[in-house]
């Protein structure tokens, strides 16, 4: 008896993402704008790395209060 699953030895990357806990919390709009663009910028540079495009972005924060905020665009 056991679990059977299938391995591929070079499964297709479905997805990219980034994400950074901060040490302190972020107030202002400019200072959020600043840390998206950021983690924009490291997502664009691995894109550009594996040669791959996105049909759909999505954004998630999470509050000091751990509330989600949630948007996604689809192109």
């Amino acid at each position: 008896m056991g679990i059977s699953r299938c391995v591929h030895e070079n499964p297709i990357q479905k997805s990219i993402g980034a994400s950074k806990t901060f040490p302190m919390m972020v107030t202002s709009l400019e200072d959020h704008k600043d840390k998206v663009l950021i983690l924009a910028n490291e997502i664009c540079g691995r894109m550009d790395e594996t040669k791959i495009m996105a049909k759909a972005m999505s954004l998630e924060i999470k509050t000091s209060k751990y509330e989600i905020l949630f948007r996604q665009h689809t192109h």
